[in-house]
């Protein structure tokens, strides 16, 4: 019997040796570019819907003497034993100022000092007929105005923003900023009416100035950058939700994302909690390993070993919605009675990247499979005359239906294309199978 053995010197262990090195590095290689760390710069602006939408009010109110009376009972109710927070400021040198005015900017990182949960602000000169108006900031929350530095100026003589920071003492670096600007005075006539009747009777002993001698604010919190690795590109963003300047507080703070350049964000939200903070975007999942507390970059990886949260699941049947075809003269057809054969579903629009080529594919293997797949297009985004007139002229033979937000949100789709693979049973099989590795499989399978 043939009989060999395993020396130091053995040509055959050095082999096994070489063999386990190796497939140790592959291991690790792959291991290490599979959740290779992305290091990204937040260094853009980004704002959602809430800041494009709010008409958020910082009152202001007239000065009538000291002590000052805390922001607890202004804009609230309160019950008649309650004593309001009251306070003295030491004035800066504002002479020459009239229509003293004073108001409070809401700023999370005063966790201690009066009024907790605010800045105090004096205005000189508030009343907008008399030019700018000046605003010394409480910006160490000290109650001394006296040693914040010069006031910051507001001009009233036509429509502006004004933006202001405030710094986080824990943090350097770190601030939440806002942006000021007043209402118009022939404008919102019926809000702002609202807001001083509302005002003058919830204020405590303050006196409201008004509307039109208040500030609108609109706050800037989000830290955003745009991301594109070969195939994957998306806007991510930080939410400094509790307005104290920091970016990464769990449980209040919040990761944004959406498309590419999006101008604006706040449909696709993941808060910051539990051990491990992550996000998906396009059928993947990634784990966040660092946030910066100022918002200035986040860390990330691919997760390969998860299957995304916000997924259809594989092997569980496709959700149940009826096609809206865009010949609304067809009547809508359940997605269930697409029977019998495998479903191929396809979101898109126009400006999709792959159009010309999934038009095309899609189109042979409606002639060439027809009787063995059934092909449902849905295009998001295009007025359905639009996209009728274009199935028409091209003579598309696959079924073209119109999808709303609704289904978008219920399938999980953020880009587009995004397709769907089905057994019979409309079991999912696979997801992003693109038009033409669905048009190879078919005619391996068939021709």
């Amino acid at each position: 019997m043939f009989q060999f053995s395993l020396t130091e010197d053995s040509p055959l262990l050095l082999l096994l040796r070489k063999l386990i090195l190796s497939t140790f590095i592959l291991v690790v290689c792959f291991e290490a570019n599979s959740q290779e760390i992305i290091h990204l710069e937040l260094n853009q602006r980004a704002t959602d819907d809430q800041f494009r939408k709010t008409q958020a009010i910082i009152p202001v109110f007239n000065y009538t003497g000291q002590p000052f009376e805390g922001v607890s009972e202004f804009g609230i109710k309160t019950p008649k034993n309650h004593k309001p927070e009251t306070f003295s400021v030491k004035f800066p040198d504002m002479q020459g100022m009239k229509d003293t005015a004073f108001t409070f900017l809401f700023f999370g990182a005063n966790e201690t000092n009066k009024p907790v949960g605010y800045v105090f602000c004096l205005l000189g000169n508030n009343n907008r007929m008399r030019g700018d108006t000046y605003i010394w900031i409480d910006r160490n929350m000290n109650l001394d105005l006296s040693d914040d530095g010069p006031p910051d100026t507001f001009s009233n003589l036509f429509d502006v923003y004004h933006n202001i920071r405030l710094y986080n003492p824990k943090v350097k670096d770190s601030y939440h900023e806002l942006q000021i600007s007043r209402f118009e005075f022939d404008k919102s006539i019926q809000y702002k009416k609202l807001l001083n009747e509302h005002y003058k009777k919830n204020s405590g002993s303050k006196e409201f100035a008004g509307a039109d001698f208040s500030f609108r604010e609109q706050r800037i919190t989000i830290h955003s950058a745009n991301y594109k690795q070969g195939n994957d590109s998306f806007i991510i963003a930080l939410k400094d939700f509790n307005c104290n300047g920091l970016y990464n507080d769990k449980g209040y703070d919040q990761i944004l994302l959406g498309d590419y350049n999006a101008k604006e964000l706040g449909n696709v939200i993941f808060e910051m909690d539990g051990k491990v903070i992550s996000f998906e975007w396009n059928q993947k999942k990634y784990i966040v390993t660092k946030i910066d507390a100022s918002g200035k970059y986040i860390e990330f990886y691919h997760d390969l070993k998860s299957q995304p949260d916000r997924q259809l699941k594989y092997g569980k049947k496709i959700p149940k919605f009826k096609v809206e075809f865009a010949d609304n003269s067809i009547k809508p057809k359940k997605i269930r009675k697409f029977r019998r054969k495998p479903v191929y579903i396809m979101f898109w629009n126009f400006e999709s990247p792959t159009f010309a080529q999934d038009t095309t594919n899609l189109g042979i293997i409606q002639r060439e499979f027809g009787n063995k797949i059934h092909i449902i297009t849905l295009n998001y985004g295009e007025p359905p005359k639009k996209v009728l007139g274009w199935s028409l002229r091209n003579n598309i033979q696959y079924n073209v239906g119109i999808a709303n937000q609704k289904l978008l949100d219920k399938y999980y789709v953020e880009v587009l294309p995004t397709s769907f693979f089905t057994n019979k049973r409309q079991r999912l099989c696979e997801i992003n199978l693109t038009s033409q590795e669905l048009l190879e499989r078919l005619r391996n399978q068939y021709q």
